[in-house]
């Protein structure tokens, strides 16, 4: 792996707004993003904060930015989360940084570091430590993604007899510490449990069951089609070491949340994946875990970076960000996620602190007062195009975002990726109940102040295009039964860019327009598709408008 240091003042910093994608402003301090969408080639947004606490100062962050590949060297087509551990005389960090597809770029604790990737269907990967000094960048990091080894775990009761209602997590050990996505897998009858795709290396593995006293093992080697058995205490014996097992430490694990994630039916759903973000000025803290055949989770968290002075001893009571999220393939959640809006405290919130907050009381959670949050996912939109000139030329290496009035919390775009070496860009997970704007943007290396480098488009509700490109509401109302569906999209650029902000609100009101010559047709009834077009290209160019336009 070759890393590449850079200084900061090497380049120009993008303003807070749709450049770059910088994070929003939520609860008065600034949050990187949640990420939810990653395409061919892209970056996910960076984070930008105006409010700092002492671990996050100027002087000690870096920024990591660097790309997930397959073996074969090609691009990651799985998302999955990327942690970080870094260290420093300023303290230490271990936790998520956000979920990733192909690439990524944040900013954290600057000192000795290291990246993890976990990914559904390969194993964890890793990076070496790095020394990366507070102010620099570390560019052209690379992680790997390959498969990994069946290994299998036993879970027993001390007199040898399994336990068939046991949950078993598995974390590995890198570079001497466990982490990790704590995701638990339920035991078969015969209390065993065969997890795939893991590496090679030594994982710990921490089990529950009613009944039984919580643990994890001591560090435990694996390989490609291995058991272990692990002995479980029951709850009336007095807490002691077998085997080198030990009592789980949740001194980190704080805080709960709860709940049910259901279709727009009330169907549940399994296998949808719950995250939380904690942290205060950055969200890289927290927790995930996914839904059970009933389509209920419980997720385990704790908190994030910038919480203040934490130790094993006297955790801090201050308060943080706690936001809750539900993802699914193809899906996107029906509020936004919106409702998973919180904090966490580790001591009651006073209400008047609590209004300072801007949440209510159901949206706090305690130690002791885990909270409940449900979701309902439905089928989601994409888009896929080319983005081009004036003169119809490809455009790479282009920022393609959308932004809306309503987004998910944490959120300053809904989505943002880049476009490859042919103009190329998509963008999955479209919410088809809400409309968004395109937003473009220069390369990086072409950005400079004041930053009048964006393009936008007016309001689009999006909807599923099939095998086409691009499917619309016309007009962008979630309600309208017309839709604008075309085989092949193209986004084009003309004229002058100016700042993000600006593009957004100039284009603001412009209607979705209509192909001339072209009758859109309704999409109900037998011509379900409407009118599909060969090819439908929405221009975007920045003129001013005045109150009579």
């Amino acid at each position: 792996m070759k890393v590449e240091l850079i200084d900061k003042d090497q380049r120009e910093e993008p303003s807070l707004g749709f450049g770059a994608v910088a994070a929003s402003m939520f609860f008065g301090v600034s949050l990187l993003m949640a990420a939810n969408v990653s395409v061919q080639a892209q970056n996910p947004p960076q984070e930008q904060s105006t409010q700092q606490s002492e671990i996050s100062a100027k002087d000690s962050q870096a920024t990591y930015r660097g790309r997930i590949l397959l073996a074969d060297g090609s691009p990651s087509r799985s998302k999955g989360y990327l942690y970080i551990t870094a260290r420093s005389e300023r303290g230490s960090y271990l936790g998520t940084v956000g979920e990733f597809q192909d690439s990524f770029e944040f900013k954290s604790l600057a000192g000795k570091a290291f990246l993890a990737f976990f990914a559904d269907g390969y194993a964890p990967t890793w990076t070496e430590p790095m020394d990366i000094q507070s102010g620099r960048i570390a560019d052209g990091i690379e992680l790997t993604l390959k498969p990994g080894v069946p290994f299998s775990i036993a879970v027993h009761d001390q007199s040898g007899s399994p336990i068939s209602n046991a949950s078993v997590a598995a974390l590995p050990m890198i570079h001497g510490s466990s982490m990790g996505p704590l995701e638990w897998h339920s035991v078969d009858d015969s209390g065993v449990i065969t997890l795939s795709h893991l590496a090679e290396t030594e994982y710990t593995f921490r089990v529950k069951a009613p009944g039984f006293q919580d643990f994890r093992s001591k560090p435990k080697p694996v390989s490609a089609d291995e058991r272990v058995t692990l002995k479980m205490q029951r709850a009336s014996v007095s807490p002691k070491q077998n085997d080198g097992d030990e009592k789980v430490d949740r001194k980190r694990e704080w805080w709960t949340a709860v709940g049910r994630v259901t279709n727009a039916d009330g169907e549940p759903l399994e296998d949808v994946t719950v995250r939380v973000a904690t942290g205060l000025g950055t969200l890289i803290g927290g927790g995930t875990t996914k839904t059970n055949s009933d389509g209920r989770y419980e997720v385990h968290f704790g908190p994030g970076i910038l919480f203040g002075d934490i130790t094993d001893e006297t955790p801090s009571p201050q308060t943080q960000v706690a936001l809750i999220y539900a993802s699914l393939e193809n899906h996107f959640e029906r509020n936004l996620c919106r409702q998973g809006r919180g904090i966490a405290s580790l001591l009651p919130v006073p209400e008047k602190q609590r209004q300072g907050w801007g949440v209510e009381a159901d949206q706090v959670c305690l130690p002791d007062a885990p909270r409940e949050v449900d979701f309902v996912m439905m089928p989601a939109a994409r888009v896929r195009g080319t983005l081009v000139d004036e003169k119809n030329a490809p455009l790479s290496d282009y920022s393609v975002s959308l932004t809306g009035e309503e987004l998910p919390p944490g959120s300053s775009v809904l989505a943002q990726v880049l476009t490859d070496t042919e103009g190329r860009f998509e963008i999955q997970q479209i919410p088809t109940n809400k409309w968004f704007q395109f937003v473009v943007r220069k390369p990086r290396e072409q950005l400079q102040p004041p930053w009048n480098d964006s393009w936008a488009s007016g309001p689009i509700v999006f909807a599923d295009p099939g095998e086409n490109d691009f499917r619309a509401a016309v007009p962008s109302d979630p309600d309208s039964t017309d839709r604008l569906t075309a085989e092949s999209f193209r986004l084009k650029i003309n004229g002058a860019g100016v700042h993000g902000k600006t593009a957004v609100k100039w284009a603001k009101d412009d209607p979705l327009p209509r192909p001339a010559g072209q009758a859109i047709r309704s999409a109900e009834g037998p011509d379900a598709s409407g009118q599909t077009l060969a090819r439908y290209t929405l221009e975007l160019e920045n003129v001013e408008r005045g109150p009579s336009d």
